[in-house]
């Protein structure tokens, strides 16, 4: 489905080499960590893979499709239908209520209204927030504004979910039901890339890469 092929990518600023000479094939249905320090280059490599970045050598193939030369609205059209790119900060829109800041990719998609209402409602309900519906994001704990980002990330019904060191901010505790809704959205038959500096969170997905200098290397989980 997704796949990197020999792909290097150079910091814009420093020049210097991010990601080195990587391969990564991601079929549908995959889960997988990526673990490494801060400052390794797990974002840029999660940007490459949801088609925020091009690489700087190499090809980044998009549901088989080379993507290295596509214009930049076709790159746009494919990350809106198709990508739910989770950053650490959930990135809600503080004016609007939790149930607008989910429906806002369905107006990107020009979703009518009455379908927005019942997708947006589908959505609370699976992901058992139903009672922050009317609630702004200040008013609600971290793990829930998280949840919601994840739950507008999955209204359209992306054929990958990545998420970017979301779990940082959180305990234990609260990290539980935010990797076990990416359990399920996987379990759904979604892609799941999650990107993380805690090898304990690692073992939610069914693999692990590990990324250092910029090379990516296989783990085995931890029983």
């Amino acid at each position: 489905m997704i796949e990197l092929v020999s792909v290097s990518k150079n910091d814009e600023l420093s020049n210097k080499r991010v990601i080195k000479s990587t391969n990564l094939r991601l079929k549908s249905g995959a889960s997988i960590s990526i673990v490494g320090k801060k400052g390794s280059g797990k974002s840029t490599l999660l940007s490459l893979i949801s088609l925020l970045e091009k690489p700087t050598d190499g090809e980044v193939y998009f549901l088989g499709e080379a993507t290295s030369n596509i214009s930049d609205f076709k790159r746009k059209e494919l990350r809106r239908k198709y990508v739910g790119h989770l950053f650490s900060d959930p990135m809600l829109v503080r004016e609007y209520t939790i149930f607008e800041n989910i429906e806002l990719p369905l107006l990107y998609l020009r979703v009518s209204k009455k379908n927005r209402k019942a997708m947006v409602e589908e959505i609370l309900e699976e992901f058992c927030i139903s009672e922050l519906r009317s609630l702004h994001p200040e008013e609600i704990k971290v793990r829930d504004q998280i949840l919601v980002s994840l739950a507008r990330a999955f209204i359209v019904k992306p054929v990958i979910i990545v998420a970017d060191e979301i779990t940082n901010d959180l305990n234990i505790i609260d990290q539980i039901p935010v990797l076990n809704a990416l359990i399920k959205i996987n379990e759904g038959g979604t892609t799941v890339v999650l990107a993380t500096q805690d090898k304990s969170v690692s073992n939610f997905t069914i693999s692990r890469a590990v990324l250092e200098n910029g090379k990516l290397s296989f783990s085995k989980l931890e029983s």
